[in-house]
């Protein structure tokens, strides 16, 4: 993989150890992608951190995207979909669980669950 060099080897072994996690959970949140609360904490720092910027990560990808495209004249189409979805109403319970997880039990035992 190839990418914009971070600005510390630290950051940039952090870089690689997350893309491999995130990967391995593609689709799903970051807390869920890096499957403990240390290490979710650990990618949102990662995130927030002023000297990791956008491109820097992103710089594989477009390199990539960028080999595989042809050079020359030849017409092509960049097809991006954006539907979104908003579950948004007066009464919540009209939307129905599109998806459930549990995150821990209440004082009752009984698993409480959050919904997506």
């Amino acid at each position: 993989m190839r990418w914009l060099a971070m600005p510390d080897a630290r950051l940039d072994k952090r870089l690689r150890h997350l893309v491999e996690q995130l990967a391995k959970g593609v689709g799903r949140s970051i807390p869920w992608a890096c499957q403990d609360w240390a290490a979710a904490k650990a990618a949102y720092r990662f995130f927030s951190n002023d000297r990791v910027r956008e491109e820097q990560i992103l710089a594989g990808h477009f390199l990539a995207t960028r080999e595989r495209i042809p050079c020359g004249e030849e017409l092509f189409l960049v097809v991006h979909d954006t539907t979104e979805f908003s579950y948004k109403r007066e009464d919540m319970a009209a939307v129905g669980l599109v998806s459930k997880g549990s995150v821990r039990k209440d004082a009752h035992g009984r698993l409480v669950y959050f919904t997506t």
